[in-house]
């Protein structure tokens, strides 16, 4: 499922990038950074509901504050990569996108499955009966 929903994403990522670097003619860091925020959400959710099967809907303040997390160093990152590739390789933000796309995804997912969306109000429950 999570290569289902990746793919996704990934697709949703690639496809903004291109309106935003085509239709608004933006700086490619710009347009880079706005068609991330966008694949992310998607990610969230349908990894949070699909992929991570975790339907609590108790436990969103603490995954989203984790999922930002994860998203910030991955965001760096991917932004790092997009400006190696497009700055010093000299291609396209596209292919910058799709390297950094590579390069992190292992990496999301081994975080997600096993920080992002763990079961996170167990510890406090039990903090809770000690009382």
């Amino acid at each position: 499922m999570y290569f289902f929903v990746g793919g996704t994403g990934a697709i949703i990522y690639i496809f903004a990038l291109a309106i935003i670097l085509e239709k608004f003619q933006v700086d490619y860091r710009l347009a880079v950074s706005i068609a991330y925020i966008l694949g992310t959400s998607f990610h969230f959710f349908c990894n949070k509901f699909l992929t991570f099967n975790k339907p609590e809907l108790s436990d969103i303040p603490v995954q989203i504050f984790r999922y930002i997390i994860l998203s910030i160093f991955s965001y760096t990152l991917s932004m790092l990569i997009v400006i190696f590739i497009v700055e010093r390789l000299h291609y396209s933000p596209y292919h910058g996108v799709v390297g950094s796309i590579a390069v992190t995804m292992v990496a999301n997912y081994l975080i997600a499955k096993h920080w992002v969306f763990t079961h996170t109000l167990e510890g406090n429950e039990s903090e809770m009966h000690c009382e």
